[in-house]
């Protein structure tokens, strides 16, 4: 019988300008995680995404993770609502505004439950930051007995009604935490969630934060750093920093 990794995110519908003025459309999100994941799990392994998608990109989405190797698409859910679409406008290489239109309500406990004992492992990557609301988390993290991996990543994005995202310091970040097997940060959404600057910090200030996550329960705390590769930061022992590849 396979073995299956669950995957919780929000596939986007995105449009992308570079610096270089090029325009790029495509699906984004959690689809690039969903590639990876597929890419680096082993065949017997099955990856089962469980996440709404909006109506009037169900059949899109639908057929593209159909058509993927190994991607089970029993996990989908048809929202009555217009799919994310986010616009990404690139300044420089590292330097972005973004913007938010659209978007699929938050998961519901009912919409969980019947994976708790389907999955042997559940990655969350926060795209959308409303994949489901605090509470609903707290009852998945409860009940789920394989280990979760937490991406915060927009958990730190407020979206106002311009639809401009902007960053934010989540004042429940350690609620979200608490009890997770793993957890992923950008370098500087890792400023933003200890001192409120959205900035990369000191490695001193990096290792304050790892030890905080590991007191909430968590083997360690990924931090990631673009061209700068990243930083696995366990527990106990030593932190591993991994060079990025071209």
């Amino acid at each position: 019988m396979s073995r299956v990794l669950g995957l919780t995110g929000t596939v986007v519908e995105d449009t992308i300008e570079t610096a270089d003025g090029r325009v790029v459309e495509d699906l984004g999100g959690a689809r690039y995680a969903i590639a990876a994941a597929r890419a680096l799990l082993p065949a017997d392994v099955e990856l089962a995404p469980v996440l709404a998608v909006g109506a009037d990109a169900w059949e899109r989405v639908r057929a593209d993770l159909a058509s993927l190797p190994g991607v089970r698409t029993d996990g989908l859910l048809r929202a009555a609502a217009v799919n994310n679409k986010v616009r990404l406008v690139y300044r420089t290489r590292d330097e972005r505004d973004e913007t938010l239109t659209g978007g699929v309500p938050p998961l519901a406990w009912a919409d969980l439950e019947p994976w708790i004992e389907r999955l042997e492992a559940w990655l969350w990557n926060f795209v959308a930051g409303s994949e489901t609301d605090l509470a609903t988390f707290r009852r998945l993290v409860a009940a789920f007995r394989g280990p979760i991996h937490l991406d915060v990543h927009s958990l730190c994005l407020e979206t106002p009604h311009d639809g401009a995202r902007r960053p934010r310091q989540p004042a429940d970040w350690e609620a979200w935490v608490e009890g997770v097997g793993s957890v992923q940060v950008n370098d500087r959404e890792a400023g933003l969630i200890w001192r409120g600057d959205y900035a990369p910090m000191p490695a001193e200030a990096e290792a304050e934060l790892s030890a905080r996550v590991g007191g909430l329960g968590a083997d360690g705390l990924l931090i990631t750093r673009g061209p700068a590769g990243a930083s696995w930061l366990p527990a106990s022992g030593a932190a591993v920093h991994a060079a990025a590849h071209a």
